[in-house]
C-alpha cells in the first residue's frame, strides 16, 4: 500500500499547477482546464482544453528554447533565443495567443504565473496575459511585477498598477503621494 501512494505521489508532483516543464517531467503537462504537450522533437505544441473539447498547436521559431509553465486556467512559455519577437500563452479555452514585441531580440522571456494571469516584464513594459478572458495588455512600468492568484501587480514610487484576470486589462491607481 505504501508504495503504491508513493508511486501515485510521485507521479502526480510534476503534474500539479504552476508547474515548469523540464527535461526530467513528462512530455505533458496539465492542470484542471489544459493539457500541453510538445509535438515529437519540433519547436510545436499542442494544447487541449476541457472547455473547448479541441486541441489546437502552436509551432514557435525555430531555434529557441521553449518550455511551457501553468497556472490553473493557462499556460504561458519561457521562451529564450536569438531573435524573440513574440510572447505566447494558451487561455481556458485553448486558444493560442501572441503577443509581439516591439522589438526582436537575443534574450529570456520567462513569465511569472498565477492561476489566472501571467506577467512578463521586458525592457520597460509589463505584459499581462488573462487565462479567463484570453486577452493581452501591456503598461509601460518598471516591473518586476508581483502575481496572486487572479492579478498581477507593479509598485512604482507613487501609484499601484494591477492587471486584473477578470478584465484582462491594466488599471492604474490615482497617484499616491501629495504634492506640497
Amino acid at each position: 500500500m505504501f508504495r503504491r501512494t508513493l508511486i501515485a505521489v510521485s507521479l502526480a508532483v510534476p503534474l500539479a499547477s504552476n508547474t515548469i516543464a523540464d527535461e526530467g517531467q513528462p512530455s505533458h503537462l496539465r492542470n484542471e482546464t489544459l493539457i500541453v504537450a510538445r509535438i515529437g522533437d519540433s519547436n510545436a505544441f499542442t494544447a487541449y482544453s476541457k472547455h473547448s473539447g479541441k486541441w489546437s498547436t502552436h509551432a514557435f521559431a525555430e531555434g529557441a528554447t521553449v518550455v511551457p509553465v501553468m497556472g490553473e486556467t493557462l499556460a504561458a512559455f519561457k521562451v529564450s533565443g536569438e531573435s524573440v519577437t513574440e510572447l505566447v500563452a494558451v487561455d481556458k479555452n485553448g486558444a493560442w495567443k501572441t503577443q509581439k514585441l516591439p522589438k526582436p531580440a537575443s534574450r529570456t522571456c520567462t513569465p511569472v504565473i498565477g492561476s489566472d494571469v501571467a506577467a512578463f516584464s521586458i525592457d520597460g513594459t509589463v505584459y499581462g496575459f488573462s487565462g479567463l478572458t484570453g486577452s493581452w495588455d501591456t503598461a509601460p512600468l518598471p516591473g518586476p511585477p508581483q502575481v496572486a492568484e487572479d492579478f498581477a501587480m507593479v509598485l512604482s514610487d507613487d501609484h499601484i498598477c494591477v492587471f486584473s484576470g477578470f478584465t484582462g486589462s491594466w488599471a492604474k491607481s490615482p497617484a499616491l503621494t501629495v504634492s506640497k
